[in-house]
């Protein structure tokens, strides 16, 4: 068996990423999950610190841990040892991005019911808790009020601090990507085998600049404005390439084969910036295959490499899907019920295939249009996202995966928004630029307003 202190060069970083990433398993039934991020917010429009407080966001949630039985999670003094900075859950976890933003992850469920049920409930107990202490969570898809000096570097764990001194010399834009936004991430599993992973694979890239532009949420942020309403995806647009967008593109698509997929993703990661040794000099700006050519990391050293990788699409044996802003809580599980009947109802994947294929060598520039939502865009790119929210509504999916609660809410998402060429962000630009200000309760009277469609 390779230990993780093996030395490794690129053949074994190929052969790592096919074995570990990219395995199927036959008999693996289909599962999926859901990552909601938020901000949290005081009432009165303040930041929560992290710590050093006595409403500290880590001190509440402490609390919280303790009454539902999470304290073990709390095995270090240190505020920043990562045995604090990971609550494990009855299901799923909680952990803290660089300025204190919080993300709960499900863990796997094998049907929508049971995902929704426990997302609602675990999720549901985090938000009343913090309310008792007049602290919001506010899921948007990037902070309108604080600037990312305002905001600092709450959380400081050592990769944290390692990817803020490589953003400041190679990406200041990628200091808004750690302390500002916010994400919707929807977990899905490969399929039981090479073929159905293949597909699915290729759908999922090029649905990206599609959910990015429908689920736009993030107009608004240093208490100003502009044209661009997904910001979201614009700075991880532009947050070091290196390591954000897509693998090449080429070769998966016209070979559309596993082998060509791991190949794409092998060469993605080696071209990749490495952020763990920015402070050794003699690889400042360096990748991975530098470091192979100059020095000698090691297996353990590639698995941290490529947890730093923030593709669209990252495999890590299931599909990361990453596009979407943070929705309301209203609309929080459209994205996934759009990824669930485009990708898990078979008939729908091949219509998605059949009908995006064609159009994959634009994908890169569709995906840097994203940020202005549906405002502006060709009449293809719109018909096709109208028609692709239409197919997941009717989706004719497993029984387990088949949910008409979740069906009525995105036929009212579809006709409040993408149908009219309109996403999230459009009401709450629209609603600071009527007032010239954006408060917590704004957005709070907005989701109301929101849920009376559903």
């Amino acid at each position: 068996m390779d230990s993780d202190t093996d030395k490794i060069n690129a053949d074994a970083c190929y052969a790592f990423v096919g074995d570990n990433l990219f395995a199927t398993h036959p008999d693996l039934k289909d599962r999926a999950g859901i990552e909601i991020e938020a901000i949290p917010i005081l009432n009165s429009n303040s930041i929560v610190p992290f710590v050093d407080s006595p409403i500290s966001l880590r001190k509440l949630l402490h609390e919280l841990a303790v009454a539902e039985n999470w304290a073990s999670s709390f095995r270090s003094d240190n505020p920043y040892d990562l045995d604090s900075l990971r609550i494990k859950l009855d299901d799923g976890h909680l952990t803290f991005e660089p300025a204190g933003q919080i993300e709960y992850s499900s863990p796997p469920a094998d049907s929508i019911k049971h995902l929704l049920a426990q997302t609602d409930l675990v999720f549901g107990k985090i938000v009343s808790h913090l309310a008792q202490h007049n602290i919001s969570l506010l899921q948007i898809g990037i902070n309108p009020w604080h600037t990312v000096e305002q905001l600092g570097l709450q959380v400081k764990k050592q990769h944290y601090l390692l990817m803020q001194e490589h953003f400041k010399r190679f990406a200041p834009i990628g200091l808004r990507m750690m302390r500002q936004t916010c994400a919707t991430q929807i977990n899905l599993d490969y399929g039981n085998n090479d073929q159905l992973f293949v597909k699915r694979y290729l759908a999922c890239l090029l649905l990206a600049p599609y959910s990015a532009a429908i689920f736009a949420n993030s107009s608004v942020w240093d208490q100003t404005e502009s044209d661009c309403l997904g910001f979201r995806t614009q700075i991880w647009r532009t947050a070091d390439a290196s390591r954000t967008g897509f693998p090449t593109l080429t070769t998966m698509f016209e070979k559309a084969n596993k082998q060509a997929c791991v190949d794409a993703y092998a060469e993605f990661a080696l071209n990749a910036r490495v952020i763990a040794l920015v402070n050794d000099q003699r690889l400042s700006g360096a990748t991975f295959k530098d470091w192979i050519a100059k020095g000698s990391p090691t297996r353990a050293d590639l698995q941290t490499h490529l947890r730093t990788l923030f593709p669209e699409v990252r495999p890590q044996q299931y599909f990361e899907l990453r596009s979407v802003d943070a929705q309301a809580p209203v609309w929080q599980y459209i994205p996934l019920g759009f990824y669930l009947g485009l990708i898990y109802c078979d008939a729908n994947l091949e219509q998605v295939l059949a009908k995006l294929m064609p159009e994959w060598e634009a994908l890169d520039a569709q995906m840097r249009l994203a940020r202005q939502g549906l405002q502006g865009r060709d009449d293809r790119f719109v018909a096709n996202a109208k028609w692709l929210l239409d197919l997941a509504i009717g989706a004719k999916l497993p029984q387990n995966w088949l949910d008409k609660r979740m069906q009525r809410a995105m036929r009212s998402f579809a006709e409040r928004f993408t149908y009219q060429e309109k996403t999230p962000a459009d009401e709450i630009k629209d609603m600071f630029t009527a007032s010239g200000r954006l408060y917590p309760h704004d957005l709070k009277a907005l989701t109301e307003k929101w849920e009376e469609l559903v």
